[in-house]
């Protein structure tokens, strides 16, 4: 039997008073989890969180409801609708991190839902074990280029998926990509050589990166 969680009657004590609920509108959050082996995983975490403004993770948010996975690796949780386009919601799976890696669907807008529904449908948790590190650094080294476009082709393990475009223009000095051990990705980028304003010259780059038991490091100089 599916755990059915409705928590919308506590939310006001941990309540953020930028975040306005409507009263009528319920939504439904569910999914299943599974291991690399399509294997149900049981008593995970699970939890809805509504952040007050865009920008993932910068403001004060609310935990609307909470559950845990069944015996078949099922959640379901009915939560109220967050007033407002401003407002958006993410689901955190395993936020202990014990065993399996910590996943996130974040940016969630009540724009998603279908018939007041969002289906996470199958969610694969690896093993904190069959996960790496790849991190990731950029060096200025022309006043006049710039990086942009930064993408991981490979066989990813990300904990965060953003549900809507994460959209900015910075790109940081230092960032890291979660991956599967044992293969080779490839990391692309544009740089762009503005020296002369009026032509600027764009030079795209694919380089293949060999992943293996532990963390890795590229750098990319521009």
């Amino acid at each position: 039997m599916k755990k059915i969680t409705v928590l919308f009657l506590l939310f006001a004590a941990w309540g953020c008073s930028d975040i306005n609920y409507d009263g009528e509108t319920r939504l439904v959050f569910e999914g299943r989890i599974v291991d690399e082996e399509n294997r149900p995983i049981a008593n995970r975490d699970v939890d809805v969180a509504v952040y007050a403004r865009p920008g993932y993770g910068l403001h004060p948010s609310d935990v609307i409801s909470s559950t845990i996975t069944d015996a078949n690796g099922t959640f379901r949780m009915i939560v109220p609708a967050p007033k407002g386009i401003e407002n958006t919601m993410s689901v955190r799976i395993n936020k202990s991190g014990i065993g399996y890696q910590y996943k996130e669907f974040a940016l969630v807008q009540n724009k998603d839902f279908s018939d007041y529904r969002f289906d996470l449908q199958t969610i694969v948790l690896y093993r904190n074990e069959s996960v790496v590190r790849l991190n990731v650094m950029t060096v200025q080294e022309q006043a006049n280029t710039f990086v942009s476009g930064i993408e991981l082709e490979g066989m990813r393990a990300d904990q965060t998926v953003f549900v809507n475009p994460f959209e900015t223009d910075y790109v940081p000095y230092d960032f890291s990509f979660f991956v599967l051990r044992n293969q080779t990705v490839t990391l692309h980028y544009t740089i762009t050589d503005y020296s002369a304003p009026d032509n600027p010259q764009q030079t795209p780059y694919a380089i293949p990166i060999a992943i293996g038991d532990s963390t890795a490091n590229h750098t990319i100089y521009y």
